[in-house]
């Protein structure tokens, strides 16, 4: 089994390069993914934590994630609580569903913040999706419909290139478009050692 994380700054083309290793046939699994899962389930011990820290972030029945995004990337105390609660249920799960795989395959997580929370021990290998600067700002603005200020409070929260460059074995560029990014996918698929 070849256990492999893969991250990369918002924007960056983390979820499509996710899906095109899923058609290649990794398994995937992502994390942002189980997180909303979390918001939208009011039984869900995540849930409840988050809203006794954080209660004017629940509408009726789930959490808004435009509203904790309001509180937490404002204030970095209050996104360290949002991460203490959030992240060890998430690395739980991840553990969880590795250790239910046995298969010689390949096992691909999507992980945002794989090198920030130095998580790359729970991996085999790992990818670095790399955006050049101005795509990756024209990208956040369209697609997330980001100011100039939410962008660069979003990617403070992230290491600098230069080190997540150091950390990662291989790097995707994600700058030429889709059927580019396809050719590079397809190229590193054949390199992964998936036993």
């Amino acid at each position: 089994m070849s256990k492999i994380g893969l991250t990369g700054v918002i924007g960056s083309g983390k979820t499509t390069v996710s899906r095109l290793f899923a058609k290649l046939g990794a398994k995937t699994f992502n994390c942002d993914q189980k997180i909303h899962q979390f918001y939208q389930n009011p039984n869900h011990p995540v849930y409840k934590k988050v809203v006794e820290a954080f209660p004017d972030v629940q509408l009726e029945g789930y959490i808004s994630r435009d509203k904790l995004a309001q509180v937490v990337f404002n204030d970095s105390e209050k996104l360290e609580k949002l991460e203490q609660i959030v992240h060890p249920e998430i690395i739980r799960l991840l553990n969880k569903w590795f250790e239910s795989k046995e298969k010689q395959e390949a096992y691909l997580a999507e992980v945002p913040l794989l090198f920030e929370k130095n998580l790359e021990g729970l991996f085999d290998k790992t990818i670095l999706m790399e955006v050049k600067k101005d795509i990756l700002v024209e990208r956040l603005k369209k697609n997330y419909k980001f100011s100039d200020k939410e962008i660069a409070k979003r990617l403070s929260l992230y290491l600098s290139k230069e080190k997540k460059l150091e950390k990662a074995d291989f790097i995707l560029e994600n700058n030429l478009g889709l059927e580019n990014l396809e050719k590079e996918v397809s190229l590193l698929w054949q390199k992964i050692d998936k036993t």
